[in-house]
């Protein structure tokens, strides 16, 4: 999980937070990949185009995390995760 606020970020890896456990570092860094990678430069692009960094149209929350997942599974640390289920839980 991540949050922005207008050039601070914070990322959670609590298994409240994400819905599941991660075990390896491969788990780890294919998790910071879908939070920095995907949804931090999302919050960033916006706020450089003069948007609420964390706004999201209803329309563009499912396009929002597609865009996360599909950066994470094509990362090369995907293949060495060891629990996959917690992303689409």
């Amino acid at each position: 999980m991540a949050e922005y606020y207008t050039g601070q970020m914070r990322i959670y890896a609590e298994k409240h937070k994400i819905g599941g456990t991660l075990i390896t570092r491969y788990d780890f860094i294919n998790m910071f990949i879908h939070e920095r990678g995907s949804h931090i430069s999302d919050f960033q692009r916006n706020e450089r185009l003069g948007l609420n960094p964390i706004w999201n149209e209803t329309r563009d929350r499912d396009l929002f995390e597609r865009n996360a997942i599909l950066m994470q599974v094509g990362h090369s640390s995907w293949r060495e995760c060891i629990e996959k289920d917690w992303i689409f839980g």
